[in-house]
C-alpha cells in the first residue's frame, strides 16, 4: 500500500534522478501537489527542492487569480480546479 513517503520517494527517483529531469519539472510539481491533496499533508513539500515549492505555490496563485486551474495538452483540456482549491486551503489555511 502506498504511503505519502513512498510516493514522494518514487517521485524523487523518477523525476529528480532522471537524466531528463529538466524536461519534467512541471510534471513533478503537479504530482507533488496531487500527493499533498491526496494525503492532506502540506509538509510533503518540504521533502522536495525549493523550486518545486515555488512551482506549486505558482499553481495556487493562478487559481486565486483566475478562480480556476486547467491544463491544455495534446490530449485536450483538463480542469484541475477542485484539486488546486484543496491545495490552496492546505498550503494557506488562513486564506
Amino acid at each position: 500500500m502506498a504511503t505519502p513517503d513512498t510516493e514522494i520517494d518514487l517521485l524523487r527517483r523518477e523525476y529528480l534522478e532522471s537524466e531528463d529531469a529538466e524536461f519534467f519539472k512541471f510534471d513533478l510539481a503537479f504530482a507533488v501537489a496531487r500527493c499533498i491533496v491526496k494525503y492532506n499533508d502540506p509538509d510533503l513539500l518540504k521533502k522536495m527542492p525549493p523550486w518545486v515549492g515555488d512551482m506549486v505555490r505558482e499553481m495556487c496563485e493562478m487559481y486565486r487569480r483566475d478562480g480556476s486551474y486547467g491544463l491544455i495538452s495534446n490530449l485536450g483540456e483538463a480542469d484541475h480546479s477542485e484539486m488546486v482549491a484543496k491545495l490552496v486551503k492546505l498550503l494557506d489555511p488562513g486564506a
